[in-house]
């Protein structure tokens, strides 16, 4: 399932290169919203058969942070995710998707009851010879309200009260789960008896969401995979979504490492005359630059004591984030060919980092230690990782700036920040080089980032 994955998404992303092609008919995207329900079915026409993956980009009217999308039975893998105003959904199945009356049922959105889409921007789906075709103009309607779900044709196989069953098709684990992983071409119903099931166990490597309908849908963070999904006990395998889980079921996900993120020799010596394999930092600094997180000052030397810049750590969040966005700085003090320009863009808008003032960022001014720890938790959050709320346990807490405060106390119980051999955090000393180093090569090990 994971192999599968990796193809699709390096297919979609090399699609991003190439001209968007497109069918006689243009895509239709139709949101059936149930009545007297929060959920929607979502239905896609307009495309050819044999297709068997999907990533569609919704506009909503409004902030998309609670919506959830549950791929429909015959999917492997389904995932969404909200970012800069847009809402993805990604769909992936090892079969072609079954086209129902014209159209494909892409899954379930859990929305809130204003929740609206105003259009789609994009559309890519992916054959069966792994072969991409993007979509730009695609119609959209989001004003469908039915009875029950389903296709909508008023055909007389539908039009009763009787509750039709799956006739023993659907492939139910023993431990009271469906897995989308069976490919038994069912569409995604509403069980009377579902209810949202209890999560267990370390949730740090990967985030899990539970669906009103008993669903529940696994994403693991970059650099990590499912391992195992316990149902009550049981093991259902790697899966990445269950189906039909009722109130009283436990379900607990193990998360494993990838071979990627153990790739990393963190021994290795690094090429700097600077960094001798005897320090504290040598670790961290090979670890962040053969991630290509940093780079040195020049062939031979790193800087390790060197002050860390507004301009520097924007930039190392960024490539960590993927250097994908281009988004124009809109500070005076920052040239639009400096090479932190999209980073600095990039971190503004999503609110990872404000200026010193409405028309200044301040991009070589050092950081300090509790500017980069508030910096590097709003990070965190922005990717989906929870972090506790904690006081700070340091020797001069009285001296932390009070906007401060949470995000330190929340990173040291991470155990992502530690104070000095005195119990002092120093929180308005300039960060180095290598603290920061230090800092990132915990983090990344720690959430697969």
């Amino acid at each position: 399932m994971k192999k599968r994955y990796s193809v699709f998404a390096s297919v979609l992303a090399a699609s991003f290169l190439m001209p968007a092609t497109a069918f006689a008919a243009n895509p239709t995207i139709s949101i059936e919203r149930q009545t007297g329900s929060n959920e929607a079915y979502v239905y896609l026409s307009g495309v050819s058969e044999g297709i068997t993956s999907v990533e569609l980009t919704l506009l909503p009217k409004q902030n998309a942070a609670n919506v959830h999308f549950t791929g429909a039975e015959d999917t492997a893998y389904s995932f969404h995710s909200e970012k800069n105003g847009t809402y993805t959904i990604y769909v992936d199945s090892y079969t072609p998707l079954e086209i129902d009356n014209n159209r494909i049922l892409l899954g379930n959105l859990v929305l809130e009851n204003t929740d609206t889409f105003s259009g789609a921007s994009k559309l890519i789906v992916l054959d069966t010879q792994d072969i991409a075709t993007t979509y730009t103009d695609i119609s959209i309607q989001d004003n469908v309200v039915v009875e029950k779900p389903g296709n909508n044709n008023n055909n007389n196989d539908d039009d009763d009260d009787t509750d039709h069953t799956d006739n023993g098709t659907t492939q139910k684990p023993s431990g009271g789960g469906s897995s989308s992983g069976s490919q038994n071409n069912q569409t995604s119903k509403p069980n009377t008896n579902a209810g949202k099931p209890t999560i267990v166990g370390d949730q740090t490597n990967g985030s899990i969401v539970v669906g009103k309908d008993g669903s529940v849908s696994i994403h693991p963070h970059p650099g990590y995979q499912v391992k195992d999904v316990l149902v009550n006990g049981v093991s259902q395998g790697a899966v990445l979504q269950l189906l039909n889980l009722k109130a009283d079921d436990t379900v607990e996900v193990i998360f494993a490492a990838t071979e990627q993120t153990n790739e990393i020799d963190v021994t290795k010596p690094t090429k700097f005359t600077d960094v001798p394999t005897t320090q504290w930092y040598a670790q961290p600094v090979s670890y962040v630059t053969q991630r290509g997180l940093f780079s040195g000052v020049s062939e031979t030397e790193f800087a390790p004591m060197q002050n860390m810049t507004r301009g520097m750590l924007v930039s190392v969040l960024y490539r960590l984030d993927g250097a994908n966005d281009q988004i124009k700085s809109t500070f005076a003090d920052v040239a639009e060919d400096a090479w932190y320009s999209n980073a600095v863009g990039w971190a503004h808008h999503n609110q990872l980092v404000s200026g010193i003032s409405e028309t200044e960022f301040a991009p070589n001014t050092p950081i300090t230690r509790e500017q980069a720890a508030v910096m590097l938790a709003r990070y965190l959050q922005y990717t989906g990782v929870s972090l506790q709320s904690s006081n700070t346990a340091f020797a001069d807490d009285a001296e932390i700036s009070a906007y401060a405060k949470e995000s330190v106390g929340a990173m040291q119980q991470a155990g992502l920040l530690s104070g000095d051999d005195t119990g002092n955090f120093r929180p308005k000393a300039e960060i180095t080089r290598a603290e920061i180093s230090s800092i990132f090569m915990r983090l990344c090990q720690k959430y697969g980032i």
